[in-house]
């Protein structure tokens, strides 16, 4: 859809939408309409991946694209560049990117540096290392920000930032003594679970100038399949809006109470 308005289009980071590690013949992302792609090994086509990392290996033998290495640490510093890249190249072109980073999917391989940083949680080593892969998730981001305060183009960029569950609860964790890392905000459950803590994710929008800044809208439910309509409302992007299953949640973007017309459910 995007595409055919105009817009430049690129997928960075992870895919998981088919192809990778165990199977070789998906679509690539440039069959949904991304223009370029550079994912992890939970895709295919050109990819980043981890190295001494058993699926990253299983990714690499199905081969279909050129493949890049690096540690896991350093992975979210390559899709940054990257993405700005992109961003450069676009020039004066409108462009509509997926930035998808994997620094808080566990295992957690931080910055030696920055693990030293927080020596302090020391006593539950999963959750040092959870923080100092944050620390370096925010730098990277702030990369992003500052990219387009200097170059004029936060005024019109739509930014959203979302995740797609909960943080994990592996069964080694209680195993060994340790509360998991990462924070469900009080809600119970994580992933894979069904409850609050499990589905439940912060979703931020930003966009200087056209949607208020400093709200919290604490009555409207987005989810998911409504980003897709969303999107192409705020954008003036035509589409078949009755064709899908999301709904157009612009109005709860823009700072007003929306309520949806569709129940959502999940399954697990």
């Amino acid at each position: 859809a995007f595409q055919n308005a105009g817009y430049k289009t690129a997928h960075i980071g992870k895919w998981h939408l088919g192809g990778g590690r165990d199977v070789s013949d998906a679509p690539l992302p440039q069959a949904y309409g991304f223009g370029e792609s550079w994912t992890s090994f939970e895709g295919l086509g050109d990819r980043l991946l981890i190295e001494r990392d058993g699926l990253s290996k299983q990714s690499a033998a199905l081969g279909r694209g050129e493949i890049a290495w690096a540690p896991k640490h350093k992975c979210t510093e390559l899709y940054l560049n990257r993405s700005l890249d992109f961003i450069k190249r676009c020039g004066s072109n409108p462009f509509y990117l997926h930035l998808w980073p994997m620094d808080v999917h566990d295992p957690h391989v931080p910055r030696p540096d920055l693990l030293e940083k927080y020596q302090r949680f020391a006593s539950n080593p999963y959750q040092q290392k959870f923080y100092a892969v944050l620390d370096e998730f925010d730098r990277q981001i702030g990369r992003l920000l500052d990219f387009l305060d200097e170059n004029r183009l936060s005024q019109r960029t739509l930014l959203v930032m979302t995740g797609d569950n909960g943080p994990t609860a592996w069964p080694r964790y209680y195993k060994e003594g340790f509360n998991p890392p990462g924070s469900t905000a009080g809600y119970r459950g994580r992933k894979w679970s069904l409850y609050e803590g499990g589905i439940r994710q912060p979703l931020l929008v930003r966009a200087p100038g056209w949607i208020p800044a400093g709200r919290t809208n604490e009555s409207s439910v987005v989810t998911a399949v409504d980003l897709f309509p969303t999107f192409c409302s705020l954008a003036g992007v035509k589409t078949q809006q009755n064709a899908l299953d999301g709904e157009d949640m612009s109005k709860a973007f823009r700072g007003k109470s929306h309520q949806r017309r569709k129940p959502v459910f999940w399954q697990y």
